[in-house]
């Protein structure tokens, strides 16, 4: 039986080809934002949604600042340099996410199964060997042999002095039998007290100071609530 309306069939042929040069153009555009993001963060996933509150500016969500739920861009990051600390960034003016110096997401303890942290850099420290018992430098304070602790004055939106307990670091790399290592103090801006102030009386309690090589990126951009 000849077919009645010829018409109809090819405007159906030619809707259902202008519908697949859309899809195929849709594809093409999100390939290449694929491609400019991977190019430019240099990993991939080059998102993390946020779970917790401790990056937080008060109870209240904000955009420009790290909220739960917010999904946040991660840029690869190869070397020390490429990671501007909350001590650099007070003296160079340079801000991230509402505070001073870059947001860091790492691996406790370099560990692979946890689930990574997202925090501020807030100082590098060097440890020295050299001495006749182990201590540590901060270079960009100009402190040097520090056995004790050392204070941080007006930090954060809060505007509270921090306290960095050296002692208790090394206390926690004797526990552990390792010789103190190189690395980043951290801080979440919603908390009272950095990272590596914490105890080492279980498997995942204590945090060391971030070494580069736990760090997965650093956070340069956020979609607010989308996580």
């Amino acid at each position: 039986m000849s077919n009645d309306n010829p018409g109809e069939n090819k405007d159906s042929k030619r809707e259902l080809k202008t519908l697949l040069m859309d899809l195929l153009a849709v594809l093409i555009v999100l390939l290449l934002i694929f491609a400019s993001l991977y190019t430019y963060l240099g990993r991939y996933p080059f998102v993390v949604v946020v779970k917790s509150g401790s990056m937080m500016h008060g109870d209240d969500s904000a955009v420009g600042i790290i909220d739960t739920g917010d999904l946040v861009f991660v840029k690869d990051v190869e070397r020390r340099e490429d990671i501007v600390t909350y001590v650099e960034g007070e003296k160079k003016g340079y801000k991230r996410f509402g505070s001073y110096g870059d947001v860091i997401i790492y691996k406790r303890n370099g560990d692979n199964s946890t689930i990574p942290i997202i925090h501020r850099a807030v100082v590098w420290i060097e440890a020295n060997l050299s001495g006749a018992r182990y201590s540590y430098d901060v270079p960009s304070l100009k402190l040097y042999n520090i056995t004790t602790r050392f204070v941080i004055q007006d930090y954060g939106y809060r505007k509270r002095d921090i306290v960095v307990d050296v002692s208790r670091i090394l206390a926690i790399f004797s526990h552990l039998r390792l010789t103190p290592h190189s690395g980043f103090i951290t801080k979440g801006d919603n908390n009272l007290f950095v990272d590596q102030n914490s105890n080492f009386t279980g498997p995942v309690q204590y945090i060391l100071p971030v070494k580069l090589s736990w760090i997965v990126g650093k956070a340069v951009g956020e979609l607010p609530w989308f996580g």
